[in-house]
């Protein structure tokens, strides 16, 4: 599991350090705190970095975007990844645990390019570049992102210019994990192929006996072709078919994509943005235990923000007795910057039992 946590210079945070994180984090705030920023961080950091430019579309910053050869036309592409889109400094972010989980990501961007940027056409005996022979591409270089794994540089991606278009290559092999934002919806050729695997290794039991306790309705569940793609598809004892899923509600649809995630990132890390989103509140401690009981049997760390009083209400039971799992992180927008309040299992599950208002 990641212990301790550090971000500089990235989005809202100049410098902060978090330590004892539990394998139950939850982040709350208000908004423009800070939240999907620290999963953001996170998730860049497990090591895949075309997801960089993904994060924009999962914010509503998706369409169109004109890309030419001038270094401000490139550097407005980075420069919120910047505290203060100060792009002189370096976005450091760096998580200690155990195992696999020391790596450090840093993201430097040069104002002054001193690589030309060109959109025309290589010959085939174009100068061998760094970035694996010929590709008809120059690299951009206006940014670069570098990984580390204790101390030890394992990898470094910088965007290529393609035309109009930004193509980034590289990276370290990625860690596990996965990351659900408060704005997508449940992709459910992912969530089949998923729950295909778990199947085909006879692991997907757990899955449907946690959808059946708290959908006892569902008699089943199998991946079908809805026209040519595969879904989730639920048996419901009183149709006359098996259905997507999605047509029950999108609370089981959800979850069911959640367990199949944290059943399929062993060892690893999910990340979920407004959990809280598509469930009902009598449902979330149930929705709560299934969660918890998937991340401790297959050793996986969430980090899942709320803005909902009722859904850490709904914790309340699930964690008495299992404090030391949990933890509260509280982010809190300052003046100039965010910071992040850290609070044990205990102090958590107090809070909570005396109706304190814990979101704020």
């Amino acid at each position: 599991m990641i212990e301790s946590l550090t971000i500089r210079n990235f989005r809202c945070f100049e410098d902060i350090a978090i330590k004892d994180i539990g394998r139950i984090n939850i982040i709350v705030g208000r908004n423009a705190s800070g939240k999907t920023a620290m999963l953001e961080a996170l998730y860049s950091t497990l090591g895949t970095p075309a997801l960089t430019l993904k994060i924009r579309g999962w914010r509503g910053l998706a369409g169109p975007m004109l890309i030419t050869d001038r270094n401000e036309s490139m550097n407005a592409v980075w420069r919120d990844y910047f505290y203060r889109f100060e792009q002189n400094r370096t976005a450091t972010i760096a998580f200690r645990g155990s195992q696999d989980m020391n790596r450090t990501l840093t993201i430097r961007c040069q104002t002054e390019s001193s690589t030309k940027i060109s959109t025309s056409k290589r010959s085939r005996d174009a100068e061998i570049s760094e970035y694996g022979g010929y590709s008809g591409v120059e690299p951009a270089g206006q940014i670069e992102f570098r990984w580390y794994k204790n101390d030890r540089q394992i990898a470094i991606s910088k965007p290529e210019l393609v035309g109009e278009s930004i193509r980034i290559l590289g990276g370290p092999p990625p860690l596990p994990g996965a990351f659900f934002s408060s704005t997508g919806i449940v992709n459910q050729q992912e969530s089949a192929i998923w729950f295909s695997e778990l199947s085909k290794r006879r692991e997907a039991q757990p899955i449907i006996d946690a959808i059946q306790a708290l959908f006892p309705f569902v008699t089943g569940l199998s991946v079908e072709t809805q026209g040519t793609m595969p879904m989730v598809h639920a048996d419901i004892e009183s149709l006359p078919e098996k259905i997507p899923a999605g047509l029950i509600s999108s609370g089981v649809n959800k979850l069911i994509y959640i367990l199949c995630a944290i059943a399929t990132q062993k060892q690893g890390i999910l990340l979920i943005d407004e959990i809280e989103n598509g469930f009902h509140f009598k449902t979330m401690p149930g929705v709560w235990q299934a969660i918890y009981d998937a991340c401790k049997k297959y050793h996986v760390q969430l980090f899942a923000s709320t803005h909902s009083q009722e859904c850490l209400e709904s914790l309340t039971d699930v964690i008495r007795s299992k404090e030391q799992d949990f933890s509260l992180l509280r982010t809190v927008r300052g003046e100039s910057n965010c910071q992040v309040r850290h609070f044990t299992g205990s102090q958590f599950l107090g809070g909570l039992e005396e109706d304190i208002e814990l979101r704020s």
